[in-house]
């Protein structure tokens, strides 16, 4: 998209359109931001633009312009924050693009993941369903024989992976590759599911409710139809 803007903002039949940079960053999805001298230059470039909306088009504060330009290190998580798995490396290919929460869990820097664990019963190639596995419910169907008991009860180990007493994986942060930050966001109902967690913050729920809530269509929204007859029209 920032390719496109800029391809139109310097194209010499347009003079009207001006614009001296144009850029996006993959840590900040769905925002182009463009270099220019009044806002309504800035609106006329999002108008000749198919999927941009010219009612969308904001001034970015002074005092913020700096930060815009900075890029942080893609592949730093912090503490109590959501991100994707990658799906490479042994044994974790059945998780790709799930999301999975950040937490310290004994001291160390850990990765929260609810688990997708096939039984004997599911067709081979078949994804299985994201629920949580706590002890009691592996011994039931793989046997007692196949899990065992560390950290003095704390945590139970299955496949060679590490289960807490409610049913999460946890893996070590460094043992994980994870898709580059991007304010990602679990699913209200896999949301549900994390709150069972002990390593998950009241208020990193309070904030993922809060943003998820804010992420829904609702009277006063500018919105744009992306397909059908009516498509590239705002409402």
């Amino acid at each position: 998209m920032a390719f496109k803007l800029l391809s139109r903002a310097t194209h010499p039949t347009h003079p009207e359109i001006l614009a001296k940079s144009v850029f996006a960053r993959c840590t900040l999805p769905g925002r182009v931001y463009a270099e220019v001298s009044t806002l309504a230059q800035a609106t006329n470039l999002a108008a000749v633009i198919q999927e941009l909306n010219p009612n969308a088009v904001r001034l970015v504060p002074a005092e913020d312009m700096l930060a815009r330009l900075q890029v942080p290190n893609p592949y730093s998580f912090q503490p109590q924050s959501w991100a994707r798995i990658r799906g490479t490396g042994k044994g974790w290919g059945v998780y790709r693009g799930d999301v999975v929460l950040v937490a310290e869990v004994n001291n160390q820097s850990s990765v929260v993941v609810v688990p997708r664990i096939s039984d004997y019963t599911m067709k081979s190639g078949t994804r299985p369903e994201q629920a949580l596995r706590p002890p009691f419910a592996l011994r039931a169907v793989f046997g007692s024989e196949i899990v065992s008991n560390v950290a003095n009860g704390q945590m139970w180990t299955f496949r060679g992976q590490a289960f807490t007493p409610e049913g999460f994986i946890v893996s070590p942060l460094r043992g994980v590759d994870l898709m580059r930050p991007q304010d990602d966001l679990p699913s209200k109902e896999l949301l549900d599911i994390f709150r069972q967690c002990p390593s998950l913050l009241e208020d990193t729920y309070l904030k993922a409710s809060t943003n998820l809530l804010n992420l829904q269509i609702k009277a006063g929204d500018w919105v744009k139809v992306i397909r059908g007859d009516y498509q590239g029209i705002f409402g």
